[in-house]
């Protein structure tokens, strides 16, 4: 029995993911085994992931008035130019690690 559960009737939103090869192939084959779409065990799948990190939802809680993340690269203004130009440029850049265990 797949323990991504589905609803039918949801207002959609599309996004664009690149994932492994390797995962798309399992998607393909627990979308067979599910009868559900892609978009379907995707959405189930982030549902459940959200649910069952105790971590994140108070932290969205906190979070998710906040102003939404900037796509695409970070387009530098004429100041930050000049300072970078002077000094060696920091990397801000936080690593994705694994979850908690």
């Amino acid at each position: 029995m797949p323990i991504i559960q589905v609803e039918r009737k949801q207002i959609r939103t599309q996004i664009k993911a690149a994932i492994e090869t390797e995962l798309q192939e399992r998607l393909r084959g627990y979308c067979r085994f599910s009868g559900a779409t892609n978009d379907q065990v995707v959405s189930g799948a982030l549902k459940f992931l959200f649910q069952s990190d105790a971590e994140f939802t108070p932290w969205y809680e906190a979070h998710k008035a906040d102003a939404q993340p900037r796509r695409g690269p970070r387009k530098r203004i004429a100041s930050e130019m000049a300072t970078a130009a002077g000094s060696p440029i920091l990397d801000k850049t936080v690593p994705i690690t694994g979850s908690k265990r």
